[in-house]
């Protein structure tokens, strides 16, 4: 951002702080209130950060014979206990590094307290190059090429089993999540000191208003619902502890001792400011790492401070000769008599569409040929109240579901549809309907599909001599092709999920024949007797216990997050509107990509799937329905616009989307099409969507049985026979709990979290390390 500010793209706010009497400059953490200062001006108003330290389990040390780390470690110490805390297997290969520290350039500053600029000289210089920092990125580079600092996956590790890491506070909130018995986190700052990460707002040098853009700068700091999405920490001292009346969540505060830490590692925290040019390091460092053409340490340096010094040539040169301006708000709309404006919304994964000119083109065409409506107002970004709109989109299937059938917010859409000879239900895709559909009456006006989906390496499966599923497959294939993979030396698992939960899980085991957990019922049905259920369990955990799959605990507080980079033979992915491989499918970057989608295998028994289901919405506060309506079924003929597969199987064949996606994306699409009319097909409800209150509990205790069986060992048949005694004894709890509608639309937090403290405390009862579920309800308490 330096060369930004070279470039004069920011505007300096130091003559408005200095001629302001109202800011309270001391009423921000100064290390924070620093970190947006260089080159004597000040480019930022600062709103919070995230604080980040060395922490380290006491117990790994003990076992290793190793004394504790002091703030007087070198980086020669820290290499010395990461080689000796990393976990070596039989072969002698590392199976887990001994230190986690992505952030090398900001350790460095932190362990030495050196710059990577020269403040003699006015601006101030990068000044990257130095035999202390070359020294110290080989020995870094060393430790990495051993595998025992940073892991080139998290897949397959358990996080809490790594002894030493530079990260922020989060851990010790979490401390136990991942076991019964909380890791004894000890925190160190490195040097005596932290590193931070800091969120606030600039002001663009283009803008006509600098006062009142400074303002709204400085208004921002105080605004809990801003800040809290910002880091660990607010940026003014005055706002700790400060609550969000509309998020009860998101409090500004961590329980008392952790905030200790973090008052003590402000303290001592080093200014964003003071680690500029730290991205210069860090390429540097990736340039060493190169497989293809590696770089000596001393060389990447030096090519590295020779760019930055070149680009702030750039940005000086140009700072006269380019011509700022920011954006006028779009005019209120002068409509003609009679004519209206809707307000529409866009929410969920699209709530920012990546295809904002496609969605003003078609509102110009709508506005152009309706004769009422004289214009839509799109409203995109998240948090938007529903109140402050006529009609909306949203992709969260969960809307119908858990809606208060006494109070509805969104309006029936049945007298609409039933007016509207061009509304097919024959056309749509099957069981998508039912997606919108309650107590006989259709709610919501289904627009696109997004179903969880594979991509496959087809280059993998041709060097392992496995069949590609080009048209889908079923488990023998599937088997086959885990088991062919597994054969290519030093590969990643065959199957790495790549995103939290067991969706995966689900559909892999109703492929082999087991639901163990059905939640197409209320509450959800168990087969965890059926010996035909067990055995196809059975064999799905099988495949994660002999390596095929990259499996991670579920039971924790994540519920099983994953990531392999995105080079796995064979990945899980979900069509969101905003997925990376569609949205760049056809451009010039992809076009070596060799992953193609595919579904996951069908079984003899069952057709497995999981979706959500696009759909456009109208507020029962509209005061037009039927120009909503008009406007929501011109929006359901162009599903290219939402990224999505289309709700109709006619839009399947429109040759915009093939042009756009390529055909094996169509493909995929129609094949899903064909899967849901099977009538072995069933669906499975993607996170957040049943609407039975103790599903997300239940399901926590069968991850638990299956983390169990497949990491430690553990007896699947009786785990399943106890766990089905303790859902029992959950749900006759649960009987006595007041419902969530009971308390209606002015309920207090105080009478929310009251409810919800009776529904954990069922859990409790029952297993009393299921309270680490529901800290939030206890912290403080």
């Amino acid at each position: 951002i330096t060369e930004d500010t070279r470039a004069g793209f920011f505007l300096d706010l130091m003559p408005l702080v200095t001629g302001d009497p109202d800011l309270n400059v001391g009423d921000f953490y100064p290390s924070i209130w620093q970190s947006f200062q260089w080159d004597g001006g000040i480019w930022g108003m600062p709103v919070g950060g995230t604080v980040s330290f060395i922490m380290y389990n006491p117990a790994a040390f003990d076992e290793a014979g190793l004394s504790y780390p002091n703030e007087g470690w070198t980086f020669d110490d820290y290499a010395n206990a990461t080689r000796a805390l990393a976990q070596v297997g039989s072969d002698g290969k590392v199976e887990a590094p001994g230190f986690i520290a992505w952030d090398a350039a900001s350790l460095y500053v932190a362990l030495t307290g050196e710059r990577y600029y020269d403040d003699s000289t006015f601006p101030a210089s990068p000044r990257i190059y130095t035999p202390e920092l070359e020294a110290f990125l080989e020995t870094y580079v060393s430790l990495q090429e051993e595998g025992v600092l940073n892991p080139s996956s998290t897949g397959s590790l358990d996080i809490n089993e790594i002894p030493m890491m530079l990260d922020g506070p989060w851990r010790l909130y979490n401390a136990g999540f991942s076991d019964e018995e909380p890791v004894n986190w000890q925190v160190l700052l490195p040097g005596g000191r932290a590193t931070l990460s800091v969120q606030g707002f600039a002001v663009s040098a283009g803008t006509d208003h600098p006062e009142l853009a400074y303002e709204l700068t400085k208004y921002l700091t105080t605004q809990p619902q801003i800040i809290g999405y910002t880091g660990s920490v607010p940026a003014r001292q005055s706002m700790v502890g400060v609550q969000d009346e509309n998020n009860p969540f998101a409090r500004l505060q961590a329980p008392a001792e952790v905030q200790a830490v973090i008052d003590r590692a402000l303290a001592n925290a080093i200014p964003t400011s003071e680690i500029r040019f730290g991205n210069y390091v860090s390429a540097a460092l990736s340039a060493m790492l190169n497989e293809d053409e590696a770089k000596t340490a001393q060389q990447a340096l030096q090519d590295a401070e020779a760019e930055a010094i070149q680009n702030l040539e750039t940005a000086e040169a140009i700072r006269n000769s380019v011509t700022l301006m920011v954006a006028q708000p779009t005019p209120t709309p002068v409509l003609a008599q009679g004519e209206i404006s809707l307000r529409f919304r866009l929410s969920g994964s699209f709530a920012t569409p990546p295809n904002r000119d496609q969605w003003d083109a078609l509102i110009r065409e709508f506005v152009a040929t309706d004769p009422e409506v004289g214009n839509i107002e799109l409203i995109t970004g998240f948090s938007q109240g529903q109140e402050e709109v006529d009609c909306f989109y949203e992709d969260w299937d969960g809307r119908v579901a858990n809606m208060d059938m006494a109070n509805p917010d969104i309006l029936s859409l049945d007298p609409l549809v039933g007016a509207d000879p061009a509304f097919n239900r024959d056309d749509l895709i099957p069981r998508v309907l039912n997606q919108v559909t309650r107590d006989n009456q259709i709610w919501g006006y289904p627009i696109a599909i997004f179903p969880e989906v594979l991509w496959y390496n087809h280059e993998t499966f041709t060097e392992a001599n496995a069949i590609a599923p080009v048209n889908g497959w079923d488990v023998a294939a599937f088997n086959d092709a885990l088991e062919a993979i597994g054969t290519i030396p030093d590969g990643l698992p065959a199957f790495v999920p790549n995103f939290g939960g067991a969706t995966y899980l689900s559909l892999l085991m109703a492929a082999y024949g087991a639901i163990p957990y059905d939640d197409r019922t209320n509450p959800p049905t168990l087969n965890f007797n059926d010996p035909a259920t067990i055995e196809g369990m059975r064999q799905v955990l099988d495949l994660a216990k002999a390596g095929y799959i990259d499996y991670q605990e579920l039971a924790d507080m994540g519920g099983g997050f994953f990531s392999s980079g995105n080079t796995a033979p064979i990945m899980t992915d979900s069509l969101s509107a905003g997925n990376w491989r569609l949205l760049n499918r056809g451009e010039p970057q992809m076009a070596d990509d060799p992953y193609l989608l595919t579904t996951y295998p069908i079984g003899s028994q069952y057709t497995p799937l999981s979706y959500s289901v696009g759909s456009a919405f109208i507020a029962d506060t509209a005061v037009n329905p039927e120009a909503c309506y008009r406007w929501i079924s011109t929006l359901a003929q162009h599903p290219n616009l939402l990224i999505g597969m289309p709700a109709r199987r006619s839009q399947l064949s429109d040759p915009t989307l093939a042009a756009a996606l390529g055909d094996n994306v169509i493909a995929l699409y129609e094949q899903y099409s064909t899967y849901l009319d099977d009538p072995n097909a069933i669906v499975f409800a993607r996170y957040g969507s049943s609407s039975y209150r103790g599903a997300w509990m239940e399901q926590r205790w069968l991850y638990r049985v299956f983390d169990r069986y497949v990491l430690e060992n553990g007896d699947l048949e009786a785990d399943l026979v106890q766990l089905e005694a303790d859902i029992a004894m959950y749900r006759e709890c649960l009987a006595n709990v007041p419902e969530y509608s009971t308390l209606g639309a002015d309920a207090t937090e105080e009478e929310w979290m009251a409810l919800q403290r009776q529904i954990a405390e069922c859990a409790i009862a029952i297993d009393p390390s299921a309270r680490q579920y529901y800290s939030y309800l206890y912290d403080g308490a």
